[in-house]
């Protein structure tokens, strides 16, 4: 099972101001992705193929 937390409004407007902008993916056994804003779509796309192979 894969769960992906993503930021809520408030989050969004706090980190608009800092420039952090970034999605947390959560996996069993204690295993987190963060995924900045800066990541390349070669680099995310890969990911989310293996994310999609692995559920």
């Amino acid at each position: 099972m894969v769960f992906t937390k993503l930021p809520s409004e408030q989050e969004l407007q706090l980190n608009s101001r800092t420039g952090n902008h970034s999605v947390t993916i959560l996996l069993p056994e204690n295993i987190r992705i963060e995924i900045g804003a800066d990541c390349s779509a070669r680099i995310l796309t890969t990911l989310l193929q293996a994310l999609k192979n692995y559920a």
